[in-house]
């Protein structure tokens, strides 16, 4: 069993501001703040005839960036006359994950405000059972749940699903996008003879072939493929052999 408390802080952090982060520097009265807006911001809008053709987007120094956590193992085997168990936790807490910026503070845990998910919990769950050559297995993939809010058009007076910052407006509506779990299966013969042993394995991840949670603010099919499986249920198979 381990604990392991981390505290980071990296200044000069490099990384890309989000377009909902330019956006909202460069029109901070859409979000109903009195500020000023951030030329810095608006020179990264194109535009032609009024209208927004893109946004540049790319690594910059940010400022600074400043995280907390616990990350937690646990590993226990119990050898029995019916085989060989074995049972293993992997988790993360987040405790904070705060950037300073052009904008002020940001305090991103729980939220998808710097453009990927921070949820506080994420955390892997597995057993197996080996028996005279036989493995069977199964690993639970858990990722908690993270706020999202909504982004106001001042054109039409109301607020919009997509590409609301939580830290540019505190009255901005907000909904959670739920916590995750998928399920992997897999089962392994390993054969013994005078060239070696063999290896062979069938397997499946994410059994109940659940989709990837729906994220407005995202970029890529409304969903973050950085934390989720955008594959879906998918079985594989494999022969190894070692003398």
């Amino acid at each position: 069993m381990t604990f392991d408390y981390y505290n980071t802080f990296v200044d000069h952090a490099i990384g890309t501001i989000g377009v909902a982060g330019i956006i909202a520097g460069c029109y901070p009265a859409a979000s109903g703040s009195l500020a000023d807006p951030n030329q810095q911001y608006c020179s990264l809008i194109h535009r032609a005839n009024g209208r927004i053709l893109f946004v540049v987007d790319t690594n910059q120094n940010l400022g600074t960036a400043r995280t907390a956590g616990i990350d937690m193992a646990i590993r226990y085997a119990l050898p029995t006359p019916a085989g060989r168990f074995g049972f293993a936790f992997d988790g993360t807490w987040l405790a904070f994950y705060d950037v300073n910026g052009p904008n002020g503070k940001i305090e991103a845990k729980g939220t998808y405000d710097l453009g990927f998910p921070l949820p506080e919990y994420k955390y892997n769950v597995g057993a197996n059972w080996t028996l005279a050559g036989f493995t069977v297995g199964a690993i639970a993939r858990y990722v908690g749940s993270f706020k999202e809010c909504g982004a106001f058009n001042s054109s039409s007076g109301h607020y919009e699903s997509t590409g609301g910052l939580c830290y540019a407006d505190v009255n901005a509506p907000h909904r959670q996008v739920g916590s995750h779990t998928t399920l992997d299966l897999n089962a392994s013969y390993t054969l013994s003879s005078r060239v070696g042993k063999t290896l062979f394995l069938v397997g499946m991840t994410n059994v109940f072939d659940k989709d990837p949670q729906y994220v407005y603010s995202a970029a890529l099919a409304n969903s973050d493929p950085t934390i989720y499986d955008y594959v879906g249920r998918f079985v594989y198979g494999r022969i190894q052999q070692t003398f």
